[in-house]
C-alpha cells in the first residue's frame, strides 16, 4: 500500500546528511520509503496531512532497561556515598540470602514497549533482562510493532549486602550457563516479525564479569554474528575496582579481552581517561576510535548519579560514534536529547558544543550505526525502512519556530509525537499507542509498583522499610500539622 505524507517540515536525507525540506513529501510503499522530496503527483492509497508538524526518521534508543523500574525510583536524591555515583547497586542489591520479588513479566514488557513507542523510539536496545521478561518483550514487540534488540543479561558476579557492606560473589560457571541461555534466546527469536526482532549479547557490567567470561562473549558474538552491549566505565567505583585488579582502565580491559570492536556498544562510558575525576594517564578515547565501538550516552540517568560524559562533543569530534539511550525513566528519547547539549555546554564551558545537529545525528544515524543497521534506518531516504515520526510542533510549549530541529531538541517531549510508523505500520496515532488501553495499563503498573515497594522490607539486608532508607522530599502530614478547626467554626473560619 502506498502512503503519502504531505505538507510537513521533513528532515530528509540526501545520502550525505540530514536536510530540511519545507512543505515536503514522504512516500512509502508497505515497509520501505519510496520517495522523499518537494513534490509528488503519483498514485496514493492513503494521504496524511502533516501541516504544522515535523516529519523525522524514527529515533533509535540504544540503552534502556525493561520493567516498571519501581525500585529505580528510590534513589532520586539518594545513594550510598561509598558507591561513588553507582546507581543499580543502591536499588538492586538484596541482603545476603535474600531475594528480590520478581517483576510480572507481562507488565514489565507492556510498560516498556508502550512508553518507548509513545515517546518517539522506533528501534530499541534493551540491555539484558531476565529470561522471563525477555520472552515477553519479544511477544509484545511483535504485537505492537517496535523494532527491537532483546536478550538475556548475564554476569559472573552476583552482589549482596551483609552488615551494610557490599560484596561481589563471583562464579564463572554461573555466568557461562547464563551466556548459553542468552545464545539460545537469540537463535530462537532473531528475525521474527519481518526481521524487526534481533538479538545482542549482554554481559551486564565490566566489573561483574570475569575476563574469561568477556573473552567467551566476544567469541560467541562472532560465532553467532551478533553485537554486544556492556555497561562500561559507568561509575568511579567500577573504574578503581578494575584498575586495582588489572592495572587497566575498563576500556583497556575490554580491548585486551577482544570485546572492543565495531559491533560493541559501550553503555555510558563516562569514566575514561578523558574524565578529570579519574586522574589516570592514557587515551581510552583513541582505543574506542580505533576499535569502531559505539557509546550509548544516557544523560538523564548519569546526571541523577552526579556525573556525565566528559564530553559528548569531545567524543563525537574525536571520531567516536555516540548514540542516545534513555536507560531508566522516563523512556522519552526526545526529552533525553534535550539534556545532551546543555550538559555538554556546562561541562566544556563552551557555548559552541553539544549542537542540535550533533544530538539529532546521534539519535538517528549514530543509533543506526551502533545497532549495525546503517543505510537501513535512522534516515528518510528511498530504500530505507519506513520508520517515521510525525511530531506536532504547533504548541505553546514550542512557541514560535525558527529552526524546527533546534526547537524540537530544546523544547520537545515525547508527548508531542502525533504519529509513529514502523516498518510502514502505524503504531502510534493521535499520540496513543494503537491497540493499547493506556489507562488500564497505568492501573496495572501502579499495582505492580505497589507490590514491589511493599516487598522492600523482605529483601533489604536490615529488613528496613523503604521510607526509612529513601525518605520523601517532604514528610507525610499528620493531624498535628493541620489541627481541626475550633468547634462550631466549621469551614467559615478557613474561608475568612
Amino acid at each position: 500500500m502506498r502512503t503519502v505524507i504531505r505538507n510537513g517540515t521533513v528532515v530528509g536525507f540526501n545520502g550525505q546528511e540530514h536536510v530540511i525540506i519545507e512543505k515536503g513529501v514522504v512516500v512509502y510503499d508497505d515497509d520501505r520509503i519510496a520517495y522523499v522530496g518537494f513534490n509528488y503527483d503519483g498514485p496514493a492509497d492513503k494521504e496524511i496531512d502533516a501541516t504544522g508538524k515535523l516529519v523525522t526518521p524514527g529515533f533509535i534508543n540504544t540503552h534502556l532497561h525493561a520493567g516498571t523500574l519501581s525500585q529505580f525510583r528510590f534513589v532520586s536524591d539518594y545513594g550510598k556515598r561509598e558507591f561513588f555515583g553507582a546507581g543499580y547497586l543502591n536499588y538492586r542489591t538484596p541482603g545476603k540470602g535474600r531475594k528480590m520479588r520478581p517483576e510480572d513479566p507481562e507488565i514489565a514488557a507492556l510498560v516498556t514497549i508502550v512508553e518507548l513507542l509513545k515517546w518517539g523510539t522506533t528501534t530499541c536496545v534493551e540491555v539484558g533482562t531476565t529470561p522471563e521478561i525477555a520472552e515477553k518483550l519479544v511477544e509484545v514487540a511483535g504485537a505492537l510493532g517496535i523494532r527491537g534488540f532483546f536478550g538475556v543479561g548475564y554476569r559472573s558476579a552476583e552482589h549482596y549486602f551483609e552488615n551494610n557492606r557490599l560484596y561481589f560473589d563471583f562464579d564463572d560457571e554461573r555466568g557461562r550457563r547464563r551466556l548459553d541461555q542468552a545464545v539460545d534466546f537469540i537463535q530462537r527469536h532473531r528475525g521474527k516479525f519481518n526481521g524487526r526482532i534481533q538479538g545482542m549479547l549482554y554481559p551486564m557490567q565490566v566489573d561483574s564479569c570475569t575476563p574469561e567470561l568477556m573473552r567467551l562473549s566476544a567469541e560467541k558474538a562472532r560465532e553467532i554474528d551478533v553485537g554486544v552491549s556492556i555497561h562500561t566505565a559507568q561509575n568511579l567505583m567500577e573504574f578503581h575496582r578494575i584498575v586495582g585488579q588489572f592495572a587497566k582502565t575498563p576500556v583497556e580491559l575490554l580491548d585486551e579481552v577482544g570485546l572492543l570492536g565495531p559491533r560493541t556498544i559501550l553503555g555510558h562510558c563516562c569514566f575514561t581517561t578523558a574524565h578529570p575525576a579519574t586522574h589516570f594517564p592514557g587515551d581510552d578515547l583513541e582505543l574506542i576510535v580505533r576499535s569502531g565501538a559505539s557509546v550509548a550516552h544516557c544523560p538523564v540517568a548519569s546526571s541523577r548519579r552526579s556525573h556525565i560524559l566528559h564530553s559528548f562533543s569531545k567524543y563525537v569530534r574525536r571520531g567516536i560514534n555516540v548514540s542516545i539511550g534513555t536507560d531508566s525513566f522516563p523512556r522519552d528519547i526526545i526529552r533525553e536529547m534535550g539534556f545532551v547539549g546543555p550538559f555538554n555546554k556546562v561541562i566544556d564551558e563552551d557555548v559552541t558544543v553539544g549542537t542540535s545537529r550533533e544530538v539529532f545525528n546521534a539519535a538517528t544515524l549514530g543509533g543506526a550505526r551502533a545497532v549495525g543497521l546503517q543505510g537501513q534506518i535512522g534516515a528518510l531516504a528511498p530504500g530505507y525502512k519506513a520508520d517515521i515520526l510525525v511530531i506536532n510542533m504547533r504548541s505553546l510549549r514550542v512557541g514560535p519556530v525558527w529552526d524546527p530541529v533546534k526547537s524540537l531538541i530544546e523544547c520537545g517531549v515525547g508527548d508531542m509525537v502525533d504519529l509513529s510508523i514502523i516498518d510502514g505500520r502505524t503504531v502510534v496515532e493521535g499520540g496513543r499507542v494503537v491497540g493499547v488501553d493506556e489507562e488500564e495499563l497505568y492501573r496495572r503498573e501502579q499495582e505492580e509498583a505497589a507490590a514491589m515497594f511493599a516487598d522492600f522490607q523482605n529483601w533489604d539486608w536490615a529488613g528496613r522499610k523503604p521510607e526509612d532508607v529513601f525518605t520523601w522530599a517532604f514528610r507525610k502530614a499528620t493531624q498535628e500539622d493541620f489541627p481541626a478547626p475550633p468547634a462550631g467554626d466549621g469551614q467559615g473560619a478557613a474561608a475568612r
